[in-house]
């Protein structure tokens, strides 16, 4: 993302809940602000940016976070954030109006399902040890548990997830 102005007026940008990470266009750093007129101001709140490159211009930041997302599977377009991302309940309601914080995430899901709306565009659902039950038994089967052991060292969920699928198989 480049913020700039031709010098000529104002240009204020606001950003707030976002994720710009890993961004490899020139020139090169995720956000490029360099902006030359006075009343010209670039915020960024709440958001997951890899680096800034700061030339010219107001630059106001808070509450950044500069480290790897972790999306489910950038490789294959799934930019869901997994269970172990720092981007979850990382965000603000307090988005200045308008536009003001959108009442669902771009799936269609409310906003806020924790303690705070998550940083980028999807909104992480609640934990529930039970999706590991794949034969919706009601038992969490030695296979099932594995799988949560997997999804553990693959990064999906925390050790504190994986540990609760376990426990859910020794009873």
């Amino acid at each position: 993302m480049v913020v700039h102005d031709d010098g000529a007026g104002t240009t204020t940008a606001e950003i707030y809940n976002s994720i710009i990470y890993g961004n490899t266009a020139n020139p090169g750093a995720d956000v490029t602000i360099a902006t030359t007129t006075a009343s010209s101001s670039t915020e960024i709140h709440y958001s997951d940016i890899g680096n800034v490159n700061h030339r010219s211009g107001t630059y106001n930041s808070s509450n950044l976070i500069s480290a790897s997302p972790l999306f489910l599977d950038p490789a294959n377009k799934d930019f869901h954030l997994g269970f172990t991302s720092p981007c979850i309940d990382g965000g603000t309601t307090a988005v200045p109006d308008p536009p003001g914080m959108p009442a669902t995430d771009f799936e269609g899901n409310p906003r806020v399902l924790g303690a705070a709306p998550d940083i980028g565009a999807y909104e992480m659902p609640e934990w529930d040890p039970w999706v590991y039950d794949e034969n919706e038994d009601g038992i969490i089967q030695k296979m099932e548990a594995i799988h949560a052991i997997q999804d553990y060292f693959s990064g999906k969920i925390s050790k504190m997830q994986a540990i609760q699928v376990v426990m859910l198989y020794f009873g």
